[in-house]
């Protein structure tokens, strides 16, 4: 019974099934170059261009859209105030 408890959780021999992962990687691969070069452009552009950027009518939430753009979630909800006259 204890040989064969594996089995009772679906598991099966993985000789059996043949997966093409090939697809998978080459995806992986491409995000992580899209991902690299964000980083590097975004690193470079002003983090007043980059507040320019958040969508708040997309369904990616503005916490995540801050860290996607490397920039503080403060820096999306701060209001500058005037300069007052004294």
């Amino acid at each position: 019974m204890l040989s064969n408890a594996a089995g009772g959780f679906g598991t099966s021999n993985q000789s059996d099934q043949s997966v093409n992962l090939g697809p998978l990687h080459a995806k992986i691969g491409r995000q992580a170059l899209e991902i690299d070069f964000l980083e590097n452009a975004l690193t470079k552009a002003v983090i007043a261009r980059r507040r320019e950027m958040i969508d708040r009518t997309h369904k990616l939430s503005i916490r995540r859209q801050a860290e996607l753009l490397n920039i503080s979630r403060g820096t999306v909800y701060y209001l500058p105030k005037p300069i007052s006259a004294v």
